[in-house]
């Protein structure tokens, strides 16, 4: 979630955010300094209702995270850790800010820390790999205090959500991203040292970023601000010369992300290089295919097709009127068979990538396998399939 492509996820936001959580800070300054528009989510311009660490360190009358840590030193085995962040008074409140996150729970589990974190109203764009991020450090925080390493984050959320806004960005970073390309990444990339981001926090609370003394981090933040202050071409030619760093790749991103223009987030090849959309492959090569693909492509469309013809007696005469009956000589269902074939691999695009000019060329492509078929250009119009079979034939489509 933090290193995917496209997503543009803000990496100094993350850092400053975690540390401060960790020091249990409500003043809103530093996340503004950092995010302009952040203040409107305070609800007198200066402090947040929610904010996380305050809720853990003071707002209840006790340093949660302290006592978290002495129950354990007293009892590891103890499974009465529960650290609290919503408050009875949340519960109808007037807020900008009512916490997301209400709970976290700890224990230790084969000598290690574990932490489960519940949410009651989660934004899968927004939120998500913010709070996995400063919710992972505020663990490791806790797993030092131990002596003992961190185990599994675990995030239970009763409403993840995606609004409308982001989905089209969403898409685009789905497009852009492979299982196989993040392992390629991970083989490669340096972890990020969260011990020397707990040691700055004092800085990194209050968005002093010119008091870090650690040098990757303060290298870091100077090609954070000479972006900010700067030609923003000249620091991204810079980065791309640096090594593979966590850092480095997500500020790399973020600031790829800022320039991107908004009309290209469905660029031409993204199917061709991501094995992991719905669409799959199939549905690359049908869109761009070579020479050999395309008679692989040809005999794979017959056999989905002869795969279908079976079903196509009882699909097209269930329900008819008293009296009337459908009866078709081999050719014309081999004819349906493949029309169907075509018109359900076109109907299962999303709606939104048909007006794209790759979802043309699709319809292009389409229109020309048609052709090659032998299938006349009038398309087939039959009457609507009830969704359970619309499910037979895709089952037999995909054999």
């Amino acid at each position: 979630m933090c290193l995917l492509d496209g997503r543009g996820l803000n990496p100094v936001f993350a850092l400053v955010e975690s540390a401060w959580m960790i020091s249990g800070n409500n003043d809103v300054a530093p996340l503004q300094t950092v995010l302009a528009g952040y203040r409107r989510y305070s609800d007198d311009g200066r402090t947040l209702n929610g904010a996380y660490g305050f809720r853990l360190r003071a707002h209840f009358g006790v340093d949660q995270i302290k006592a978290a840590v002495k129950e354990l030193q007293l009892s590891p085995a103890s499974r009465r850790v529960v650290l609290s962040m919503y408050s009875a008074d949340d519960l109808g409140k007037q807020s900008e800010d009512i916490p997301c996150n209400t709970q976290v729970m700890l224990r230790v589990e084969d000598g290690r820390l574990t932490m489960t974190v519940i949410n009651r109203s989660n934004d899968l764009w927004l939120g998500v790999p913010y709070n996995w991020f400063a919710f992972r450090v505020l663990q490791h925080f806790m797993a030092n205090e131990l002596a003992m390493p961190p185990g599994p984050q675990r995030h239970v959320s009763t409403c993840m959500h995606l609004y409308e806004q982001n989905i089209a960005i969403a898409k685009h970073v789905v497009t852009q991203n492979s299982i196989s390309s993040i392992q390629e990444m991970e083989k490669t990339v340096v972890p990020l040292d969260i011990d020397m981001i707990l040691s700055e926090v004092s800085a990194l609370s209050i968005a002093d970023l010119a008091a870090i003394q650690s040098p990757e981090l303060a290298i870091f933040f100077q090609r954070y601000l000479d972006f900010r202050n700067s030609s923003p071409r000249s620091v991204r030619t810079s980065v791309k010369a640096k090594t593979s760093s966590v850092l480095d790749i997500a500020l790399d991103q973020w600031i790829d992300a800022r320039e991107q223009p908004k009309e290209s987030l469905m660029p031409l090849n993204s199917f061709l290089t991501n094995a992991d959309t719905p669409t799959h492959l199939a549905l690359q090569h049908l869109v761009f295919p070579s020479d050999s693909q395309n008679c692989n492509l040809m005999e794979s469309l017959r056999t989905a097709a002869d795969n279908v013809r079976p079903l196509l007696p009882t699909l097209l005469t269930q329900d008819l009127p008293a009296g009337v009956h459908i009866t078709m000589d081999t050719d014309t269902e081999i004819q349906a068979s493949l029309h169907i074939v075509l018109e359900l691999v076109l109907g299962s695009l999303d709606p939104e990538l048909r007006k794209t000019t790759i979802g043309e060329h699709l319809i292009q492509r389409l229109g020309e396998l048609a052709r090659q078929l032998g299938l006349p250009e009038r398309r087939l119009v039959g009457r609507e399939m009830s969704e359970v079979g619309l499910r037979k034939i895709f089952g037999h489509i995909f054999h």
